[in-house]
């Protein structure tokens, strides 16, 4: 008896296996999460740094803040520029994205067909609107 005779073989692949649905994992054909789909595990280390937050935050009183705050904005005043960003960053907050000149006249204009028009305020402005202005 040979060695070829005694090993099972797996079927050749044929085309109808290749058409056949995928397992179904919770995605539909195209991959995307199907209808059902239980979602993952979530964050496992979630519970765990909260925990871990909790305790920080029940070792260090409200005085321990304030003196850190203080050492902080002292390190900023002789020229810690990284305490400085710091400080400023919690106590006044992120600057504000600069207007972007290319889109300012959008925006206003976006602004100003938000706000609501009554009619007396159309007919005082066309009621006082020159003819050769209005063409």
């Amino acid at each position: 008896m040979s060695a070829q005779t005694c090993t099972p073989q797996a079927p050749a692949p044929s085309a109808a296996a290749d058409s056949a649905a995928p397992p179904n994992n919770g995605r539909d054909s195209a991959g995307r999460f199907a209808k059902g789909n239980p979602g993952g595990p979530g964050n496992p280390h979630a519970r765990h740094t909260g925990m871990l937050r909790k305790a920080l935050a029940e070792c260090i009183s409200e005085e321990d803040v304030m003196d850190l705050g203080r050492s902080l904005y002292l390190a900023a005043r002789n020229g810690d520029w990284v305490a400085a960003k710091l400080l400023l960053s919690y106590v006044i907050g992120k600057p504000a994205a600069p207007a972007d000149p290319d889109t300012l006249e959008a925006h206003e204009w976006g602004v100003f067909k938000a706000l609501p028009v009554n009619e007396q305020d159309v007919s005082a402005l066309l009621g006082g609107l020159q003819a050769k202005l209005a063409n």
